[in-house]
């Protein structure tokens, strides 16, 4: 994982499966650019539901291992 991830607190088992779902999927925790506004990062998001549509929109910038 690269310096910028924050990993969430040892007992908070939702956000860890988000990171855990992130990681499966292909992303990383790299940065992640905007299509839509140019050299923007997108945060990553905290809830299942959003990293489930963040990884449809970003799909093309996950990381291919």
């Amino acid at each position: 994982m690269p310096h910028r991830f924050r990993p969430p607190k040892k007992q908070d088992e939702r956000k860890w499966n988000v990171v855990k779902y992130f990681v499966s999927e292909g992303f990383e925790y790299q940065h992640i650019y905007d299509d839509e506004i140019i050299n923007t990062y997108v945060p990553y998001p905290e809830t299942m539901k959003q990293a489930k549509e963040f990884v449809k929109k970003y799909a093309k910038q996950r990381i291919k291992s």
